[in-house]
């Protein structure tokens, strides 16, 4: 082989070499920071939730006398929220562990997304309307209706160190059982866009309260958090923490 098709074999060899080189090198980004491969599909970090525990000021002459305390559902629902137990906390913290770190929207997604996903609607007793302790309704595999599945909601968020409440809703003959979060004073546009990216969706719903904390809503008939309210013209809101209720 001449001396000249040497030299030029070697140079194709060089470029095709330098080539692939620059092709695989521009395939793929990684965060400059820490190494980490970035995709289109990744979600974006979820959101701390910062919040405090939201105060009610109890009248105790005039609390007595709420239908929601006389009727026995607020004591029926603290109880049935047992948020410290080991099998409600086991379950919580696994399905929380998915997003770790301290208390974040990731991991009130993860659980939301867990029991909704699972659920099997099952109809109380005739005439009777039952609450089922959290504890229960994991060992009956997600099995319920609507005021089961807020209890089970509530309590997870509450043995993760977050905050819950419970609302009894009613219009005309018809009632239903949701739960709500407390997001504190967590930026809402941060809340939206982790949202917005996760399920896709146009609307957060939630409610502010007179102190300012922001509640997102986790009634199951919006199938995703934030997801739209069960129209209601009445009912009571129940603090499992507080031991409270009011009447909305």
């Amino acid at each position: 082989m001449s001396r000249f098709k040497i030299i030029f074999i070697s140079f194709l060899v060089v470029i095709l070499l330098g080539g692939s080189f620059f092709i695989t090198k521009n395939q793929t980004e990684f965060a400059p920071s820490s190494g980490t491969l970035i995709r289109d599909n990744e979600l974006p970090v979820p959101p701390r939730i910062s919040f405090n525990v939201s105060a009610q000021r109890k009248s105790y002459i005039k609390d007595i006398f709420k239908g929601c305390n006389l009727g026995g559902d607020k004591q029926q629902l603290v109880e049935a929220c047992d948020f410290s137990s080991t099998e409600v906390r086991d379950f919580a913290i696994r399905v929380a562990g998915n997003s770790p770190g301290t208390f974040n929207l990731g991991q009130i997604c993860d659980i939301f997304d867990q029991c909704f996903t699972n659920w099997k609607y099952v109809n109380d007793p005739k005439g009777e309307n039952y609450i089922s302790k959290a504890s229960q309704t994991l060992l009956n595999a997600y099995s319920g209706d609507c005021d089961d599945f807020a209890v089970l909601l509530c309590s997870s968020i509450l043995s993760v160190g977050g905050e819950a409440r419970i609302s009894y809703a009613y219009k005309g003959r018809k009632g239903h059982a949701f739960t709500e979060v407390n997001l504190g004073n967590t930026p809402q546009e941060i809340i939206t866009n982790y949202l917005s990216a996760r399920y896709k969706l146009k609307l957060v719903n939630g409610k502010r309260d007179k102190s300012g904390n922001w509640w997102l809503n986790l009634d199951w008939f919006g199938g995703y958090p934030g997801g739209a309210y069960f129209k209601y013209s009445n009912g009571q809101r129940f603090y499992i923490l507080q031991n409270y209720c009011e009447t909305i």
